[in-house]
């Protein structure tokens, strides 16, 4: 059963910006990665961000990664805001930073949205409630200047 569906859109050069901005401000850059990921995706992000003088092929790379993060946060947001009611969600940063982790298949290579583990109790129940038992779909295409991630938000058989 589909249960939410988000999508988001980033102009890759506007990304780009912000990033070649603060290249050399490392704390300010990482102030701004913590709004939208979680730590396994900050230390990816500081790996590439190493190769950023590196030339235009680094650079697309960061641009990519982070671009590709921001879509997919967003666009889960707006799929989970679609069927949990507004007075029970909770703020996005926590959702982007605690609860989604984007990730790739191993094998594959495919994008896919990882539901994180809840440690704090302080949201504990949203989690059981809301994520346990659903599953986000993933899909993300670049062209040009643009890259949009798509997300279908489904529970399993037993979760309806």
């Amino acid at each position: 059963m589909i249960k939410g569906i988000g999508v988001d859109i980033v102009h890759l050069p506007r990304v780009f910006n912000l990033i070649d901005k603060y290249a050399t401000k490392t704390k300010t850059l990482q102030g701004i990665a913590r709004k939208v990921m979680c730590f396994k995706e900050q230390e990816q992000f500081k790996t590439l961000m190493n190769k950023w003088d590196d030339g235009p092929n680094e650079q697309q790379r960061c641009v990519r990664y982070m671009s590709g993060i921001w879509a997919t946060k967003e666009a889960a947001y707006k799929g989970l805001s679609s069927y949990i009611p507004t007075h029970e969600m909770i703020p996005a940063q926590t959702i982007y930073t605690q609860f989604l982790y984007k990730s790739n298949n191993l094998i594959t290579g495919e994008p896919r949205v990882d539901i994180m583990e809840q440690s704090s109790q302080q949201y504990q129940l949203f989690q059981d409630k809301y994520l346990k038992g659903n599953k986000i779909m993933l899909s993300i295409s670049h062209d040009g200047d643009y890259l949009v991630a798509y997300t279908t938000i489904v529970s399993s058989p037993g979760n309806v």
